[in-house]
């Protein structure tokens, strides 16, 4: 960590810099066609990794501001280090936090300009007490991993026409600047970037009345796909093409909030033109919600891989039952069985996030990460008790979908935590996190209800015991693309309609510090009660022939049941669970 932060203050030095802003957003709402150089390689230098996180640097201190799910996890993975600060998103804005940092008028600050959005920087400029620069490309390349960029190029599927007509605009060019809609749109995946499978380009889809191809723009060509649909170019012909669509009078749609200000400053001589300066219209990316509304052909192959990974934890179960090792190593040991099991399944390719692998009071911090964590892994002193309590949220990317979830379990050890009279409290919070799954996995909801909603719904057993979890329910998952998709997900600021045949997790949690952590996650996916097979018709207490909409599970994996207060459940919610599990056994045939 010492290595890169002395490198980038002695260029922050160089360039009179007081203060830089390096910001790492995994929304799909805020995705760019470019590549995330700055984060990639500070998550790796300073080893904490976040999908949501603001650094600021300045000479003498390191302020790590992020959000509630990482914030004990922060706190503790920083504790020996004076000079770094964490800060929690939710109580400091950055600009409280650059005031209480900078005392001067005036004082210079980096931002990367390839991960922030345009509207941020205009957010940036109405704070007039400093100056806001973006960091020059000569010292982001200074820093740039060149394996970053390797591509190994996917093809999914030849329907690429059929998607891009349904966003295509009779007069009216489209310029697509999320990685994710342009990968879902052309039916390619890039399986060397990252955790995700998207393809880093812009694509520039042309009006049905103007006799063009489409063009998908990149940083480099390395995308070596013969296609008659489109033609690829380098990114710096962007700004020819668009005054050559300003000279035929075609406007193009573009949507600004997901628009880098790195990519609008490609073309802002165009927009400063009086000639050119009505060719952009600020819209709404259309091809978000299409591509989170799954084909049946793309939820049938999404099963398939959940039928892999559930082949994987009962090997993984299996392995747990006979674990003799100790404490000190069961996280890592966990998480290399899983994998191991998981690799040799049919169409793998890779982890969609790195695996939280947590043990006891690791498992209190929701996006606790064991490969970073040597100083806070629990202690190498044994304890004399019969249980640990382990938690294990993983996910995975296969050719045909993209996995996530997460199960707490029960660990037969010589040196456990827990006694068996301290599994009386244990068991009374996993079935309250367990009822509260099956409240909202049951529901039955009508057309139109919000994600806001559904979370209400999912806390209300929590709730009754003055209990509650500090992230959202649950989040859209994309088709061998991101683990994380919007613009659908479940949580108390999402005012979106929940719209059928989109998948989305449900995993309520508590998360008790010193002591331990309770998760149950399933993906599930979303049909219209009136519509479903015999099979799915198998998950529903009663036969509904109405509009009314449902959850049907993806994630045929069981839960503990060891770990189930039976006396806590009502017996719709026991009916329930039977449900599951003959469903499970169903979908594994």
């Amino acid at each position: 960590m010492e290595n890169f932060l002395s490198s980038f203050r002695k260029k922050m030095q160089h360039h009179c810099v007081d203060c830089a802003i390096i910001t790492n957003k995994k929304d799909d709402v805020f995705s760019s066609a470019q590549s995330y150089i700055l984060p990639y390689i500070v998550s790796h230098t300073i080893n904490f990794q976040s999908s949501n996180y603001i650094l600021l640097v300045t000479q003498k201190e390191l302020i790590v501001m992020v959000d509630g799910r990482y914030l004990s996890y922060a706190e503790k993975h920083f504790q020996h280090l004076s000079h770094v600060i964490v800060r929690s998103i939710m109580t400091s804005s950055l600009f409280e936090t650059l005031n209480l940092l900078l005392l001067q008028d005036q004082a210079i600050v980096w931002y990367d300009d390839h991960n922030t959005t345009i509207n941020e920087l205009f957010s940036y400029q109405n704070f007039s007490k400093f100056e806001f620069v973006a960091i020059p490309d000569n010292v982001l390349r200074a820093f740039e991993h060149r394996d970053q960029f390797k591509k190994d190029i996917l093809l999914l599927n030849n329907k690429a026409d059929i998607r891009i007509a349904q966003i295509r605009s009779v007069k009216n060019a489209k310029l697509i600047s999320s990685t994710e809609s342009v990968s879902w749109l052309l039916g390619i995946r890039d399986t060397e970037n990252g955790y995700s499978m998207a393809l880093n380009g812009i694509l520039l889809v042309m009006p049905a009345e103007y006799d063009k191809k489409d063009i998908l723009f990149q940083n480099n060509n390395t995308t070596d796909i013969f296609n008659i649909l489109y033609d690829i170019k380098h990114i710096s012909e962007l700004p020819q093409s668009i005054i050559t669509l300003a000279e035929n009078n075609i406007k193009i749609e573009i949507e600004y909030r997901s628009l880098s200000t790195n990519l609008y400053n490609k073309f802002a001589t165009i927009t400063h033109n009086a000639e050119y300066s009505e060719i952009f219209l600020d819209t709404i990316d259309a091809s978000r919600k299409l591509k989170a509304i799954k084909t049946q052909e793309e939820l049938e192959n999404i099963k398939i891989a959940h039928q892999n990974d559930a082949i994987a934890f009962d090997k993984f179960f299996e392995f747990v039952s006979t674990f003799n090792g100790s404490n000190a190593t069961i996280e890592e040991d966990f998480s290399n069985a899983l994998h191991k099991y998981k690799s040799a399944q049919q169409h793998y390719i890779k982890e969609s996030f790195s695996t939280i692998s947590a043990l006891n009071e690791n498992a209190a911090m929701p996006h606790y990460n064991h490969k970073f964590s040597s100083d806070i892994s629990p202690s190498s002193t044994a304890y004399n008790n019969q249980y640990n309590l382990y938690l294990i949220d993983a996910g995975s990317q296969y050719t045909c979908g993209t996995t996530d979830v997460t199960r707490t379990i029960l660990v037969q050890s010589t040196n456990g935590k827990f006694s068996e009279s301290d599994l009386i409290e244990v068991k009374k919070h996993f079935t309250l996190v367990l009822k509260s799954h099956i409240m909202l996995a049951s529901a039955i909801f009508p057309k139109g209800t919000t994600g806001a909603q559904l979370d209400s719904l999912a806390r209300y057993h929590v709730w009754q015991q003055h209990l509650d979890y500090q992230h959202s329910t649950g989040h859209g998952v994309g088709f061998a693309l991101n683990v994380h998709e919007g613009p659908y997900y479940i949580s108390s600021n999402c005012n979106e309609a929940i719209t059928e045949n989109t998948i989305l997790s449900i995993e309520p949690a508590l998360y008790f510090p010193q002591k331990y952590g309770i998760r149950i996650e399933n993906l599930y996916y979303v049909k219209k009660c009136a519509s479903l097979s015999t099979t799915e018709k198998s998950m529903l207490q009663e036969q509904i022939h109405d509009s009314y909409m449902c959850f049907i599970p993806l994630t045929i994996i069981p839960f503990d049941a060891t770990l189930i207060e039976y006396s806590m459940l009502h017996e719709n919610e026991i009916a329930w669970l039977e449900r599951y599990n003959k469903f499970i056994n169903l979908m594994k045939i």
